[in-house]
């Protein structure tokens, strides 16, 4: 009794038991063990070069051992301990050793308030809308935290007109009703920071989408789908953009005008810059309260995703990030107009991208505009209805109700990068007479043309 004892602590103890495949885990053997293969487990090894492995799983459903060579890791944390870097972590006790830091710099540290968020890219769908209805159950809630920081932003512009030092209290509280919420995503640049302020401090989130938040395990993340769902900016052309991707459901928020350019700079998922003329205007807003339950919710068509290349010896007689911002959207507007050839363009290394998160996104609403599609939602009324503009504007959209237009909202429908044809049943000639690609392969004049005649058809 006493040995079986013995061994279960033994067996408990040792690595075969606690191997996981989801952390990689590096061993290794010495001496005669070593010339011999010999890894501790069931059979020995093929002879290695260096023994070091990594072990998946010590009995497959083949009687075999599943392993790879992990030297490469091995020599890393080799190199890593030969250059004495302590590897850890700051906190408050080393910053009275840094010769750089300073009270202000820690007070304003401690002052600072970190917002946990749910990161919708790592969710499922019916998690994803599980989310969604968490947060519009908080919805009234929401009003009164908006009607609140109303009346205190009333108050205190009254307090230093008046020039008083006291908060005016006899300003009128802004009631619940008049919140106007999709006016206030559509005004307000900070609209985005009070929703995570209020579910910070009013309104937490329930548990169990907590939990999932604060979940700290260490193969948690290690099978979560890519942020971006493997998404890559590999240059399609237009006609494969708006012929086979279907329409995105987006709100309409509102424009913002540019000055020198039809094209400009956007952050992923949040402002899209758009075309000269793109169809939408300014957003008219009901007097009634019975307006449409999803106002400014149109289809968008994204044409292309270009990173925005420039000139680095133009670029760096700038300063300021301001200056270069605006030069980067002044090449693109130059670009765009003059459209050069290919032969024409400078070489690649006189080249530099902008940032990975500084990404130009060129849209068409479903609009009347080029005839790509048309307004499918009836917004309420007629001044909901997005009329022609000659203006440049920079429509503003709101992705971020919509769970078909995530991260995939440049997805393409290719697996490998390819292009999708359309293929018919019967003999080869008939299939390449259905293959929608076979009247734009001919050459490339045919191809500028096919594409010309599409977009103003």
């Amino acid at each position: 009794m006493a040995a079986s004892g013995s061994f279960a602590r033994l067996l408990k103890s040792s690595k075969a038991i606690h191997i996981d495949p989801a952390i990689p885990i590096t061993s290794t053997t010495y001496g005669g063990f070593a010339h011999r293969q010999d890894h501790g487990l069931k059979r020995p090894l093929p002879k290695l070069a260096v023994p070091f492995v990594k072990v998946s799983q010590i009995d497959s459903p083949y009687r075999q051992t599943d392993w790879v060579g992990s030297s490469r890791e091995a020599h890393f944390v080799k190199r890593w301990d030969e250059s004495g870097v302590a590897v850890g972590s700051i906190d408050d006790a080393s910053l009275e050793h840094d010769l750089y830091a300073s009270p202000e710099m820690t007070e304003r540290e401690g002052n600072m308030t970190h917002v946990e968020s749910v990161d919708i890219a790592i969710l499922t769908d019916k998690e994803f809308e599980d989310y969604l209805a968490e947060i519009r159950k908080r919805r009234p809630q929401f009003r009164e935290f908006v009607a609140q920081r109303e009346t205190d932003a009333r108050r205190l512009q009254a307090t230093q007109l008046r020039g008083n030092t006291a908060p005016a209290q006899d300003i009128r509280p802004v009631e619940t009703e008049e919140v106007d919420l999709y006016q206030h995503a559509t005004q307000l640049r900070d609209g985005m920071s009070r929703v995570k302020r209020f579910l910070h401090e009013e309104a937490p989130l329930p548990p169990k989408i907590q939990d999932k938040i604060d979940k700290e395990s260490p193969t948690g993340s290690l099978h979560a789908r890519h942020p971006a769902l493997g998404l890559t900016y590999t240059p399609h052309s237009q006609f494969d953009n708006v012929v086979l991707n279907e329409p995105l459901p987006g709100f309409y928020l509102a424009p913002e005008m540019l000055e020198t350019s039809a094209k400009g700079l956007a952050a992923f998922l949040g402002t899209v810059a758009g075309q000269q003329g793109t169809g939408l205007s300014d957003p008219k807003w009901h007097q009634s309260r019975n307006k449409s339950a999803t106002p400014g919710k149109v289809d968008f068509i994204v044409r292309s995703a270009p990173v925005f290349p420039t000139d680095t010896q133009s670029r760096d007689r700038y300063t300021s990030p301001q200056d270069r911002i605006k030069a980067l959207i002044e090449a693109a507007s130059e670009t765009a107009r003059k459209r050069p050839s290919r032969a024409k363009r400078q070489p690649r290394s006189n080249l530099s991208l902008v940032p990975p998160k500084a990404v130009g996104v060129n849209i068409a609403p479903t609009t009347n505009i080029n005839r790509l599609a048309k307004l499918q939602y009836p917004i309420g009324s007629s001044e909901w209805i997005a009329q022609n503009s000659t203006k440049e504007t920079q429509p503003t959209l709101d992705f971020t109700r919509s769970s078909r237009s995530r991260p995939s909202l440049l997805r393409s429908r290719g697996s490998s990068g390819g292009l999708p044809t359309r293929q018919a049943k019967g003999d080869p000639k008939q299939r390449r007479a259905a293959d929608p690609w076979t009247a734009v392969r001919q050459n490339k004049a045919e191809d500028a043309k096919a594409l010309e005649n599409l977009l103003k058809s």
